[in-house]
């Protein structure tokens, strides 16, 4: 079947060609735009209301019509055109990394003791993998179902505790790497500047602690979800889909945890901009400076791959604050409720996506621990991270 992309290449072209042509005929015009309209009703049958539309502009324009630039901007652009797609899109791409991520977490853990994949950069690692992967079993099972207006009424029969799950996985537990993202910076850091006091500061019992901290905070967040918090279903216009969501019954617990994620999201910024200062000194080390120092390539490595799993925290924080912000400032939603749950789920599942798959990528021995099965414990990995 022919995208829609396609059809709008061949419209431009005809359109083009027509204004190109000084002499042509209002009637080759026409024609031509017509035949247009007739390939986009055959191919995609009166389902793609955006294609039919720039179609329909096209004629007022060679009919004499002014077609308003912002009239064709609208009918491509609008997100409820492209909801169904970009959700199956990502579902997609959610549901092959879901048993990589599998894998990638068995991988970590069974190596946890091993001198090449056991290091605490490792271990903290080990802590995103666990979270991205509760989140992810969580939405898959549970919320993305609910989301794509599949079996609404079990969904509203049981948003009681379903919305309850939900919202531990994405207010506590898919948090989690907001934290670990942080001290991941904070050790790439310290692995690139300061290679010296890098091993003496970054000790198992520092990592221990830390993971502690960071999973009891998630614990004490997730208890007043389970009780005595309670949440409601709702259907909601999603961009055509008659959505499930979820929603807190009592607004305050809703104000205390939103509080809660505007908090959490502080840690963001020095994270990121962690990552570009040491990104922009390996780059400037590499290929600009004279004076050459070595970095290792594993930490380089290790560098590029933890900033890429962070931008799916990056977009989540960006999402999040500018819509509660704009709500707290001027008591109105910065996105309309289709576009900013369609920003936060491609945030989101960036995030799940981008661990696994950037570690598999850029680590040769983790990929080997997977695909045969073994422990490499005699390695200089452990002192590059």
């Amino acid at each position: 079947m022919l995208s829609f992309n396609c059809v709008e290449q061949y419209v431009t072209s005809a359109n083009n060609l027509v204004l190109n042509m000084p002499t042509a005929s209002p009637e080759l015009s026409i024609l031509l735009c017509s035949l247009s309209g007739i390939i986009v009703r055959t191919f995609f049958h009166n389902k793609n209301p955006a294609a039919l539309t720039f179609i329909s502009l096209l004629l007022q324009e060679q009919r004499g019509i002014p077609m308003v630039p912002c009239q064709v901007a609208d009918c491509l652009m609008d997100p409820e055109n492209y909801t169904l797609s970009v959700l199956v899109f990502f579902n997609t791409l959610v549901l092959i990394t879901y048993p990589v991520h599998v894998i990638f977490v068995i991988s970590l853990f069974r190596n946890r003791y091993s001198s090449a994949l056991g290091t605490p950069f490792h271990h903290l690692l080990l802590s995103v993998g666990i979270s991205d992967l509760i989140s992810a079993t969580g939405y898959l099972l549970l919320q993305e179902p609910a989301w794509l207006g599949l079996a609404p009424d079990f969904y509203l029969g049981n948003a009681w505790w379903i919305a309850k799950v939900v919202n531990i996985c994405g207010i506590a537990v898919s948090n989690v790497p907001i934290f670990i993202h942080f001290f991941l910076a904070v050790n790439r850091l310290t692995a690139v500047r300061f290679p010296a006091e890098h091993y003496h500061i970054w000790q198992f019992p520092t990592v221990h602690r830390i993971t502690c901290v960071v999973w009891t905070i998630t614990i004490c967040v997730s208890l007043p979800m389970v009780y005595p918090v309670e949440f409601q279903g709702y259907q909601m216009d999603n961009g055509g889909i008659e959505s499930v969501a979820f929603h807190f019954v009592n607004p305050f617990p809703a104000q205390l945890y939103t509080l809660y994620v505007m908090c959490l999201s502080v840690l963001i910024f020095p994270t990121v901009v962690i990552y570009v200062y040491l990104l922009t000194y390996i780059w400037f080390l590499k290929f600009v400076s004279r004076y050459k120092r070595h970095i290792q390539t594993i930490v380089i490595k290790s560098t590029v791959a933890v900033f890429f799993t962070s931008l799916g925290d990056v977009i989540l924080t960006i999402v999040l604050g500018s819509q509660q912000l704009c709500w707290i400032l001027y008591k109105e939603d910065l996105l309309d409720p289709p576009t900013f749950w369609l920003t936060f789920k491609i945030g989101r599942d960036l995030h799940n996506i981008a661990t696994p798959w950037a570690m598999l990528l850029l680590f040769k021995r983790l990929r080997k621990s997977i695909i045969y099965g073994t422990s490499s414990r005699n390695s200089n990995t452990a002192k590059a991270c």
